[in-house]
């Protein structure tokens, strides 16, 4: 079964998009963004801790635009969803039910994927309000895959569970955007 988004696009995408609207510039002379700015800030989002070592895990955090970092943001929720690991799943899977739970979440990260480029694309692109739509379809689209598993009988335990850690850190990736978001519109 061929996936609705091809896999080079996912991965081609959010770097083109980045070179064409990603907005870098000198933090210092912007004035706006150091440790005080990125401890007021994280304190304000779900996970002190996660929002701190994410932030600073990307070395362009600290020379990017208040917009660079809702991109940034973004485009680490990209990596997170990964449509690879079910397809590799549904090739080693024998039961028939397993194998269309897991078609179903193929589709499922592969709708998340193309949302969550549309929401890199809107917030490049100064449409905040979309970009927020965008990611919050994002994430419904990656719930639904669990559901195929808890909701339907006969419930099962997932084979994508030791991801449950991923769906977690793609919630707090979106806190921090719509963080993010929230600081730009106030401003």
């Amino acid at each position: 079964m061929s996936s609705p988004i091809s896999y080079q696009s996912i991965l081609v995408i959010p770097p083109l998009v980045t070179s064409l609207f990603y907005r870098v510039s000198n933090a210092e002379d912007q004035g706006w963004f150091d440790e005080d700015f990125l401890k007021k800030f994280c304190h304000k989002s779900a996970d002190y801790d996660f929002c701190s070592l994410t932030l600073r895990s990307d070395k362009c955090a600290y020379t990017a635009d208040p917009n660079g970092l809702v991109v940034i943001s973004i485009n680490m929720n990209l990596v997170q969803t990964t449509i690879s690991e079910i397809v590799d799943l549904i090739e080693q899977t024998i039961d028939s039910l397993d194998k269309t739970r897991l078609q179903n979440c193929q589709v499922d990260f592969s709708d998340a994927q193309v949302k969550l480029n549309a929401a890199f694309v809107a917030s490049a692109a100064y449409k905040y309000p979309e970009g927020l739509d965008f990611i919050t379809d994002e994430f419904k689209k990656s719930v639904e895959c669990d559901r195929e598993y808890t909701l339907n009988p006969p419930k099962r335990e997932s084979p994508l569970s030791d991801d449950s850690d991923d769906t977690l850190k793609v919630q707090k990736l979106i806190n921090i955007t719509f963080v993010l978001v929230g600081e730009i519109m106030s401003a």
